[in-house]
């Protein structure tokens, strides 16, 4: 099969001809042409808290309550285990890995000890960026609306 395409290659989009054997790109032709499709190996999702992934129902409250100091979401993180979030954690890579996402930047939350979880959920089969903070709270609390 030839798709004609914007074509993610060797790190860059190009304009050209791919031909595909089973699901495989097995030659790129650069063209200069008017593509219709773009093609690329996979995905990045730019905003993930796969940390949070062994929570599995969630209340209907005020974000604040939620999300902010001492709301929903910390007293869920400082009352589980590692194990559980560390299998939270993995269950979220499959996922993405399966809907091919390639990489991901998660936003991590409790400090040195939420990144030394990731760390052991990473796998070879995805590129993790992870972004996080001090474990207290670094911000004012009226800025949570």
């Amino acid at each position: 099969m030839k798709i004609t395409a914007h074509v993610f290659y060797n790190g860059k989009y190009r304009k050209g001809t791919v031909h595909i054997d089973r699901d495989r790109i097995v030659d790129f032709n650069e063209e200069y042409i008017n593509p219709k499709y773009v093609l690329t190996e996979g995905f990045v999702n730019a905003h993930t808290h796969i940390g949070d992934s062994f929570i599995k129902e969630v209340p209907r409250i005020g974000i604040k309550e939620l999300v902010g100091p001492g709301g929903f979401k910390q007293r869920m993180l400082e009352s589980a285990d590692d194990k559980m979030i560390l299998k939270g954690m993995r269950e979220s890579i499959r996922l993405m890995q399966r809907e091919n996402i390639r990489a991901f930047f998660d936003f991590r939350e409790s400090g040195a000890r939420g990144l030394n979880i990731i760390k052991m959920a990473l796998n070879d089969g995805i590129e993790g960026v992870i972004l996080t903070r001090p474990s207290g709270p670094v911000y004012n609390e009226n800025e949570i609306e």
